[in-house]
């Protein structure tokens, strides 16, 4: 998995591989590449898939990748495969400690938080089709 995830990452070497608390599995991987600069990512894995599950990995991608093409903020896809079951995504800046920032800094992220979710509000998830023909309203 590391070999693909350096050949996605452009061929470098794998620099950083912290595992991380989530939902799902989820890994840090840097991938410092021949010209010195640094891919930082977020890899996805979905050990144990399930073919009709509606929150599957697969899924959670196809979502992503829409949402992509919408003015919400979602990291990019920087592949995925249904051998490995895993995605890498690009890994988003940020912190998982609002709870320890200060008030003023909490409330910009809330802030921030309520725009996109307000943007969230105005879309036409009828168009934004995702594989299987399914359209995206199905799920979001």
């Amino acid at each position: 998995m590391l070999e693909w995830v350096s050949q996605i990452g452009g061929g470098g070497r794998i620099s950083r591989l912290d595992r991380q608390i989530a939902r799902r599995e989820g890994w840090h991987v840097d991938v410092t590449r021949k010209d010195g600069s640094v891919l930082e990512t977020f890899l996805r894995l979905d050990r144990h898939p399930q073919a009709d599950d509606p929150w599957s990995l697969r899924r959670e991608t196809e979502i992503v990748r829409a949402l992509g093409k919408t003015p919400i903020p979602v990291p990019k896809v920087y592949g995925s495969s249904d051998t490995l079951n895993c995605v890498l995504f690009e890994r988003a800046p940020g912190r998982p400690d609002l709870q320890n920032m200060e008030s003023q800094q909490q409330r910009l992220v809330m802030e921030n938080f309520f725009d996109i979710l307000a943007d969230w509000h105005k879309l036409d998830v009828g168009n934004a089709q995702l594989a299987g023909n399914d359209s995206a309203g199905d799920v979001l």
